[in-house]
């Protein structure tokens, strides 16, 4: 795993116990220990005389980066909404517990929906200095102001499926700001358990080490939070593209009703499902338990061209592009591409894999002729430019 190792030298070493929420629950009270009995000072024993205590002072936070308005969109992906089902309190797709897909913007028990924690697209753009991640949100909360709630971003430095990088920003406001914004680490590479994005009861600790809280850190610039502008609902975060040592990186967003501890990452190792509950009305886990107010994403690419096996990768498409004046079928999947002039002569969501195209305006021997055999990769793109009679044509 590749981390900046900077990091590891911190002016601000705050370990995992400084943060003690939970997913679900508050923790315990401390318990205090009764007063015991004690000897009365003797008149002649002279009580030692204590000055007043000195707080030390918070260390004030300047900032030189800021980030900006975020450029236009360049990656985006599509989440499942139960904004339709919502009402009924119920998820009708998208919570595939096994491979750390959640899909449960719903209160434990009573399954009450919260359109401020479904997300429904994730974007990432960037300028000079900042990656920007972007949450489109299904509504705001029902009675609070704002969005009071944690929105995160994950990011996988070295593409093993394992988080390295967890950014939080907790109830954002409507301008940038680094308060209630923490990054957490995952120093041991562990987050995953044994079989990165699959539920195999295998929990480690988590992502363990906190290297940035609310401006301190070893670059009060780091990472940024605010609620999106615009007429779509939904907040931002922004993380300092040189905090990081590569800036190729698989990224999914988060967002939880509560505080989020990032020891239990990934939920889906931490609990099993009967004790996570489900969305699904006609589980026999519903409703949701242990693991409720909760939505994620899958994961998109950025900075390298991905295979498509990558683990947790969002549906990666390529383009097919008929250049020529004859129809095209396309094997597998027999679809026609229209000649050059039609508008479907150019299709951008076909899956990776190897397609054989056949010119669908000239016989030979009683069958179309092959015209040409041809490996998409994700995000690739195939032009025919020859056709059945050996004529070929520029691409528009």
């Amino acid at each position: 795993m590749m981390i900046n190792r900077a990091w590891m030298r911190l002016a601000l070493p705050i370990l995992l116990a400084s943060l003690a929420c939970s997913l679900t629950s508050p923790p315990p009270s401390a318990t205090v220990p009764p007063p015991t009995e004690t000897s009365a000072p003797e008149a002649s024993q002279a009580l030692p005389t204590v000055g007043p205590t000195e707080v030390p002072a918070t260390p004030t936070v300047v900032h030189v980066a800021m980030p900006a308005e975020s450029p236009g969109s360049k990656l985006f992906m599509s989440d499942i909404s139960s904004a339709a089902t919502g009402a009924e309190g119920r998820a009708s797709a998208g919570d595939t517990f096994e491979r750390n897909r959640l899909e449960r913007p719903f209160t434990a028990d009573a399954m009450s929906y919260r359109p401020d924690i479904d997300i429904t697209r994730g974007d990432l753009t960037f300028d000079d200095q900042f990656f920007y991640f972007m949450f489109s949100l299904a509504g705001t909360h029902q009675t609070e102001i704002g969005f009071p709630a944690t929105y995160g971003v994950e990011l996988d430095l070295d593409l093993d499926g394992r988080g390295d990088w967890l950014v939080l920003g907790t109830n954002p406001p409507g301008s940038w700001t680094s308060e209630r914004v923490r990054v957490w680490l995952d120093a041991n590479d562990d987050v995953g358990g044994d079989t990165p994005m699959q539920s195999d009861g295998a929990a480690g600790d988590g992502y363990e080490l906190m290297l940035f809280d609310s401006g301190q850190g070893d670059d009060p610039d780091t990472a940024w939070a605010r609620i999106r502008p615009g007429s779509v609902p939904g907040v931002e975060l922004a993380v300092k593209r040189d905090v990081l040592d590569d800036v190729s990186f698989l990224w999914s967003l988060w967002a939880s009703a509560g505080p989020v501890d990032p020891t239990l990452f990934d939920f889906v190792d931490a609990y099993t499902l009967g004790e996570a509950g489900s969305p699904v009305a006609n589980s026999p886990d519903y409703p949701l338990k242990l693991v409720a107010g909760v939505d994620n994403t899958c994961r998109m690419y950025q900075g390298f061209t991905p295979n498509g096996s990558e683990p947790g990768i969002c549906a990666v498409y390529g383009t097919v592009q008929n250049c020529t004046f004859h129809p095209m079928q396309m094997v597998p999947g027999n679809l026609i591409l229209g000649d050059q002039l039609s508008s479907t002569a150019i299709r951008r969501d076909v899956a990776p894999g190897t397609y054989s195209f056949y010119d669908q305006n000239v016989m030979d021997n009683g069958q179309h002729p092959l015209v040409l055999t041809a490996t998409l990769q994700a995000t690739g793109l195939i032009q025919i430019m020859t056709d059945g009679n050996g004529n070929t044509y520029p691409c528009p």
